[in-house]
C-alpha cells in the first residue's frame, strides 16, 4: 500500500509541476499507509479500548453462522459460505438436500448457530466436502445463499468466466521469462489508454537494459561516452 500511495504523490506532484511550474514536497509515511488498512481496528480502541483480536473466518461486527471458508472435493479445494439470518439458512438447507446434521436443534437460529459455531461448521463441512467447489458455489447461489469459491491464482487466470469476460489479464514480453500474463489496468481509458507493461507489450526491464536509450536518445550522450561510463562502473 506504501508503493501505491507513494506513486500517487509522485505523479500528483509531478501533474502539478506541469501546470504551474512549481515543485512539490512529499511527506509519505508507511505507518500512515498501514492506518488506511487498520480503520476499524484502531476505532475499536479509539472508542471502546478493545485490543485487536483475531476472529479468523468469522464475522466479528455483522452477525452471521455459519460464516467462514469449507473444504470441497479435492486436494485443497475451499469455498466461502456466509448466512446472515435465517432465511439464508433454510435456503441453504434447501440446497444442500436437508442433510441431517444441518438440521441439528442448535442450528435453528441465528443466535444459536452463533453460540455453536464449532459445531456448525464441522456439521457444515460434512457436506461441503461431497461437493465439486464450483458447482456448489453455482447450487447455493442459485438459492441466494452468499457462496464463492476460495481461487487459486490458476483459478483466477485460466477459469474464472467473469474475469476472462472482463479481460483482467494482459500479456507482456520480459527478457527472462518471455511472454507471461499479468493483471490489467482496472480502469478503462478511452482518450489515453493506459498499458499495464508501460510501452505496449513490454515487462520490466532487465537491470541497465535501457541504459543506451536513456543516456544516447534522451540525454544525448555519444557512444564512447556511454561505453566510458559502463568502463568506469557508473552504469
Amino acid at each position: 500500500m506504501g508503493a501505491y500511495g507513494f506513486a500517487q504523490a509522485i505523479l500528483a506532484g509531478l501533474l502539478h509541476r506541469e501546470r504551474t511550474g512549481e515543485g512539490q514536497w512529499i511527506d509519505a509515511s508507511q505507518c500512515e499507509s498501514g492506518l488506511m488498512l487498520t480503520g476499524v481496528q484502531c476505532l475499536e480502541w479509539a472508542l471502546h479500548r478493545r485490543p485487536f483480536m483475531r476472529t479468523g473466518n468469522r464475522s466479528p461486527y455483522v452477525p452471521a453462522a455459519p460464516h467462514g471458508a469449507y473444504r470441497c472435493a479435492g486436494e485443497d479445494r475451499w469455498i466461502a459460505i456466509a448466512c446472515f439470518d435465517d432465511v439464508d439458512w433454510q435456503a441453504l438447507l434447501r440446497a444442500a438436500g436437508e442433510p441431517e446434521a444441518l438440521r441439528d436443534p442448535r442450528f435453528a437460529t441465528l443466535a444459536s448457530r452463533i453460540a455453536h459455531q464449532d459445531e456448525l461448521d464441522d456439521a457444515l463441512q460434512g457436506w461441503t466436502l461431497t461437493q465439486e467447489r464450483y458447482a456448489c458455489m453455482a447450487l447455493l447461489q442459485s438459492h441466494g445463499v452468499a457462496a464463492g469459491v476460495c481461487q487459486t491464482a490458476e483459478d483466477r487466470c485460466e477459469h474464472d468466466p467473469q474475469l476472462a469476460y472482463q479481460q483482467w489479464l494482459t500479456e507482456v514480453t520480459a527478457p527472462r521469462i518471455g511472454t507471461w500474463p499479468i493483471t490489467a489496468l482496472p480502469a478503462r481509458l478511452a482518450k489515453t489508454p493506459a498499458h499495464v507493461g508501460g510501452l505496449p507489450d513490454r515487462g520490466a526491464p532487465l537491470y541497465g537494459e535501457d541504459n543506451e536509450y536513456v543516456l544516447g536518445e534522451l540525454l544525448g550522450y555519444g557512444t564512447a561516452e556511454i561505453r566510458a561510463l559502463a568502463d568506469d562502473g557508473v552504469i
